[in-house]
């Protein structure tokens, strides 16, 4: 492939991530001075190239995620999410979806026949019927690509709510929020959850609010809160169709603390260096010698 699309439209996911990682293995090199110091301006100038790259409107107007989201591949999705893909800038409501998905399908199925009157035309040299059959293979494809894409928007509906959402106390100023897919079986891919909280039970004063696009194991740690407040939190789901209902945490609520605050409790001082030489001393035993390092 020439470019990162031509892998996309392909659905060929390794070649996609292929394509990724052959990006960031060029961006190497460097003189024998300050090689961290290019070193880290290289990988800054990758990330910003290749955040680009996955996120570059198509001249049809797509971005990699659309086709990914729309042909259901899920590994394809993973793969352009951790490269930093985002959802099209341009195409947020459902019904904005349906006028452009029509628009593309009728456009590959008009130029696939504009290709075949150009074929039938005699006095043509074999390079340029050559090329004039790449270009009906190309938009045979797309067209196909663009059919299945309308035809799973159609079919989608909303998302449910997720199935289960954890709440875990990790510090005395965060929380730790684990989302669990819905149970429901809706026919689209979810492409990101939304994380909400608040000290309100109903939620009529939102604090903060987040957006997780790691679909695979979702979990999202919202820093800066206060002690001793009690948080309410809830996350949604969200597909081309839109974001579907909430579901609350569980537990419902926690309030931030710490075990050095419980009464009566005390640091329990141990002799750390000591019980690490023990347990070299051990290791070096026979029976261990083989296993070691």
């Amino acid at each position: 492939y020439k470019t990162l699309w031509e892998a996309v439209e392909n659905e060929d996911t390794l070649a996609v991530q292929s394509l990724l990682s052959k990006d960031h293995a060029s961006c190497g090199g460097g003189g024998a001075t300050s090689l961290w110091e290019r070193g880290e301006k290289k990988e800054k100038d990758w990330e910003r190239d290749k955040e680009k790259g996955v996120n570059r409107l198509n001249e049809q107007g797509l971005v990699p995620l659309d086709v990914a989201a729309l042909t259901h591949n899920s590994p394809l999705l993973h793969v352009l999410t951790k490269a930093g893909a985002r959802h099209n800038p341009i195409l947020c409501r459902p019904e904005d979806w349906g006028l452009k998905l029509d628009a593309l399908v009728d456009l590959a199925s008009k130029r696939v026949e504009e290709r075949k009157l150009e074929s039938r035309k005699t006095g043509a040299g074999p390079q340029a019927q050559a090329e004039v059959q790449r270009q009906t293979r190309l938009w045979r494809l797309r067209l196909e690509l663009y059919c299945r894409m309308r035809e799973n928007f159609q079919n989608t509906e909303l998302p449910g709510p997720p199935s289960h959402v954890s709440l875990l106390v990790t510090s005395n100023s965060s929380l730790c929020v684990v989302i669990k897919e819905p149970e429901e079986s809706t026919t689209g891919l979810i492409t990101r959850y939304k994380v909400e909280w608040s000290t309100s039970a109903s939620f009529k004063r939102v604090l903060g609010t987040a957006q997780v696009t790691e679909t695979r194991n979702p979990s999202f740690i919202i820093y800066g809160l206060t002690a001793g407040v009690q948080y309410y939190v809830r996350a949604s789901a969200y597909n081309v169709k839109g974001w579907g209902p909430p579901q609350c945490s569980t537990p419902v609520s926690s309030a931030l603390s710490s075990w050095r605050e419980c009464v009566g409790v005390k640091s329990a001082l141990r002799n750390h260096e000591g019980l690490v030489r023990k347990l070299l001393e051990d290791a070096k035993e026979s029976q261990y010698r083989g296993y070691y390092i």
